[in-house]
């Protein structure tokens, strides 16, 4: 009997950022991504190992590791705030 275990990724956008990149000094777009790291059992996804958030320039592909809380700020900032 085989048992199948893998680990597979899962990135989900959270939002799309527009400033100046530390790297290229281009004003251009940045994605915000959240990966998480799942352990598979048949193809499956069973439970999450770890958790990423990262940035990554879409002008230079420069990829940068983002403090979950600086993620969180980054999206509360991004939203409108609701009219009264």
């Amino acid at each position: 009997m085989f048992l199948l275990f893998g680990v597979r990724i899962a990135n989900d956008l959270l939002a799309t950022l527009v400033y100046g990149c530390d790297r290229c000094g281009q004003n251009a777009a940045h994605h915000l991504m959240k990966r998480t790291r799942k352990i598979t059992l048949f193809f499956v996804p069973l439970f999450p190992l770890s958790t990423r958030y990262v940035d990554t320039c879409t002008h230079c592909g420069r990829v940068l590791d983002v403090p979950r809380e600086q993620a969180e700020a980054a999206l509360t900032q991004r939203r409108p705030a609701r009219a009264r």
